[in-house]
């Protein structure tokens, strides 16, 4: 593969959705790593792999974050729930502690195995065929890798709307072949 580079595109400020996004739209394949998303962006992914974009996308499982977590739901991610997994845990005490009270206590077992099950489920379940999602813990990288044409965007806005429309962000695209091949060897690791 021969090495192509371009001098980068920078751009600064605020709103800078014109900037990022309009790249996604060309692209068979995208690479997308953001810390955190929102459920506009969400929307935008799940528009991209039904008109045919193949996209993989490395974020976190941040569920403290309402937004992030929204879009990972619209995303189709099943993430583990603490409050499913301790009422899961609670259920199943108690329905062992009565049981030599009364034998109904047994009820209580089986959705507080249920619960328990779902709590600890954190794989993301696959909503379409064109998109995977790898969670990865402390992720502070934002970018966007088009390998079919070696663009590369690396920024500091992550994929919100406050990062694509408000904040004061950076964005750099370049075009290098190379630099897009050691990005991905690094986050496919």
């Amino acid at each position: 593969m021969a090495q192509v580079q371009s001098k980068p595109q920078v751009e600064c400020g605020q709103g800078l959705y014109d900037f990022i996004i309009p790249k996604l739209y060309r692209a068979r394949e995208v690479y997308i790593i953001s810390p955190w998303l929102s459920p506009e962006t969400a929307r935008l992914i799940i528009h991209l792999v039904s008109h045919g974009t193949k996209i993989h996308l490395i974020t976190t499982n941040d569920t403290s974050n309402r937004s992030h977590a929204s879009a990972m739901r619209l995303l189709g991610t099943s993430q583990g729930s603490r409050s499913a997994l301790a009422i899961g845990i609670l259920l199943t005490i108690i329905s062992i502690a009565f049981t030599a009270l009364s034998p109904l206590a047994l009820i209580l077992l089986a959705p507080g195995a249920w619960l328990i099950y779902k709590g600890l489920r954190t794989k993301a379940r696959q909503v379409h065929p064109s998109l995977t999602i790898r969670v990865v813990n402390n992720l502070h990288a934002k970018a966007i890798i088009i390998p079919e044409s070696g663009l590369v965007g690396i920024g500091s806005a992550n994929l919100t709307t406050h990062g694509l429309h408000s904040n004061l962000e950076c964005w750099a695209w370049v075009r290098d072949e190379e630099l897009a091949s050691r990005l991905l060897k690094s986050f496919q690791a």
